[in-house]
């Protein structure tokens, strides 16, 4: 059974599931998807384009940047072995391949460096500026249309999510970041284990569809309550403002405010706590079971080491590879069920 609406201390009768359809709170179509997630693009683009293309460039290389260390370092330990089996072997040897891992630290910690300075100027300098494209957007909205309560409620719901617009961004280019670190390692996966790549990939399904379920049930829980978390807002502001506490001591409605906004706060947290506590311990148990599959790979490519197909820094860099596939793809599962549940609140913003 789903979340009935909050009804209050009135009897006001709020919005119940069953007077939306489900697009309204669970699916958006593909082609809306990538329309809002392209707006997002164009929108902090037209704000600052410079910053905005060196943060998606930096971030890109920087994640791409792991997959390149594993491959070093897996050359590193081979180099090794092979150094410290043969005749006077000196540690000098080695200082070359010490150098190249050096300088590729040094290359990924600038691009770390900048990526963390063009993301945090982006998501504090283009905050106002994001909230003047909104309230100039309203600016030009008839007070007829602003006064009807469907426009009241989606400019509400607007409101809370100014601050998920520039995240968006960031998880938009971490799923693009966490699709090419995944394409990567699984063309390396072929080339070892050819037919454990699917396996891999069909153990995530549990994962994407539980994960995708709970999300729709906490976005439903607030968009269903949407009007009953305006009216408690209301509230808060009445009893915060020095203006109309002077009416509420007069009227003696403290108490009845204060329960209006409390009542509304204590069910709605406890609600989402409730689905959240779910969500939550299912993910665990699926979780374990993916590492079970992955420590299955494991097995297979200690088997090539012991038959003398491959070598230590090989399997080094094998392991290093399941692993990698298997977080990048969950990432990207992650990623997109993220995007989706934010699209539907972005879309909010957009259809302002």
């Amino acid at each position: 059974m789903g979340v009935k609406p909050f009804k209050g201390i009135s009897n006001t009768k709020h919005t119940t599931s069953s007077e939306h359809t489900t697009d309204d709170y669970q699916k958006i179509s593909t082609k809306e998807f990538i329309r809002i997630t392209l707006w997002t693009f164009k929108l902090i683009h037209s704000l600052d384009p410079t910053r905005t293309k060196i943060y998606v460039a930096t971030s890109l290389i920087h994640r791409a940047s792991t997959i390149g260390y594993s491959y070093l370092f897996a050359l590193i330990i081979d180099a090794l072995i092979n150094t410290a089996t043969r005749e006077n072997a000196n540690i000098r040897d080695m200082y070359p391949y010490f150098g190249v891992l050096l300088g590729f630290t040094v290359f990924t910690s600038v691009i770390s460096l900048i990526q963390h300075l063009t993301r945090n100027y982006l998501s504090n300098a283009l905050r106002p500026k994001i909230k003047q494209s909104v309230y100039t957007k309203l600016n030009t909205i008839g007070i007829q249309t602003l006064e009807q309560p469907s426009v009241n409620d989606k400019i509400h719901r607007a409101e809370g999510y100014l601050e998920s617009i520039f995240p968006y961004l960031r998880e938009s280019i971490e799923v693009l970041g966490s699709i090419s670190n995944m394409i990567i390692s699984l063309f390396t996966i072929f080339s070892f284990l050819p037919f454990f790549a699917p396996v891999i990939a069909l153990s995530t399904i549990p994962y994407f569809l539980y994960d995708k379920k709970f999300r729709g049930k906490l976005y439903k829980l607030g968009y269903d309550n949407t009007e009953a978390s305006r009216k408690a807002s209301r509230s808060f502001v009445d009893l915060s403002s020095v203006k109309q506490l002077t009416e509420i001591s007069i009227t003696g409605s403290f108490g009845f405010l204060d329960e209006k906004y409390m009542g509304f706060q204590r069910w709605f947290v406890g609600q989402w706590l409730n689905i959240l506590k779910v969500w939550r311990t299912g993910l665990s148990s699926l979780h374990v079971i993916s590492k079970l599959i992955i420590y299955v790979g494991y097995i297979l490519v200690f088997g090539k080491l012991i038959k003398g197909t491959t070598t230590v820094g090989g399997i080094t860099f094998q392991t290093r590879m399941l692993t990698t596939f298997q977080n990048n793809l969950l990432g990207v599962i992650e990623g997109i069920n993220n995007l989706n549940e934010a699209s539907l609140r972005i879309r909010d913003i957009y259809g302002v």
